[in-house]
């Protein structure tokens, strides 16, 4: 990566260039501007503090950048290369696919699949994050699909007919979820799980994407 200085006010690039660079800001800021349908008006839309990376979407979609990005103060910034981030970006899908892969391959239910079916079905698979408290499916919800638990552990509530709740079992990585009941082709959550810690998992719906809500008391 190369040291990047820019004064009060300069530009680290500009609206409709080609994206060259991945910038990670290691001191001062930059706040990105978008001019909209044409208008020389423009129109904060994120600044980026130390610790902060930009320039990445118009390099993995190659399309013109979308902002123009400028220091509120003198800023220090480093910057890789085109190529060099998409060798590593693609280092990183690789890695993810072939974990993903691994915990697929620990699972009863799937251990007579072939190899592409495996790669297959890891390519599909979405990663999502949760916090500690976070309701990752409800009792009663309808469930569109399984799950399997990456990292974390979590707690399956139940509650009876009365509203009395109880733990009936905890959940650990490469653990496969579904608990679910089918009524008239449609699955039912039995239980409600709830995240213990720091928690990831892998599903394949995609482009959906479940509200964190916390668990009511």
């Amino acid at each position: 990566m190369s040291k990047v200085v820019l004064k009060r006010g300069e530009i680290a690039f500009t609206q409709g260039e080609d994206g060259d660079h991945f910038y990670v800001v290691d001191k001062g800021s930059v706040a990105c501007f978008e001019r909209r349908d044409g208008s020389e008006h423009e129109t904060l839309v994120h600044t980026y503090n130390p610790g902060g990376t930009f320039g990445d979407l118009s390099i993995m979609y190659n399309t013109p950048r979308a902002a123009t990005c400028r220091a509120t103060t003198e800023s220090r910034l480093y910057a890789l290369p085109r190529k060099a981030f998409k060798v590593i970006v693609m280092k990183t899908t690789i890695e993810k696919r072939l974990h993903i892969k691994s915990l697929l391959q620990n699972v009863e239910i799937f251990k007579e699949l072939k190899e592409h079916e495996f790669s297959k079905l890891a390519d599909a698979m979405q990663e999502e994050a949760y916090e500690e408290g976070d309701v990752i499916c409800r009792q009663g919800d309808v469930g569109s699909s399984f799950f399997i638990i990456k990292q974390g552990t979590a707690t399956c509530i139940q509650a009876d007919p009365h509203g009395n709740q109880q733990e009936v079992a905890q959940l650990t990585a490469c653990f496969l979820c579904a608990f679910s009941t089918i009524s008239s082709y449609i699955l039912i959550r039995l239980v409600t799980i709830l995240a213990k810690s720091r928690f990831s998992l892998a599903n394949p719906a995609r482009g959906r994407s479940r509200p964190r809500k916390k668990m009511a008391h």
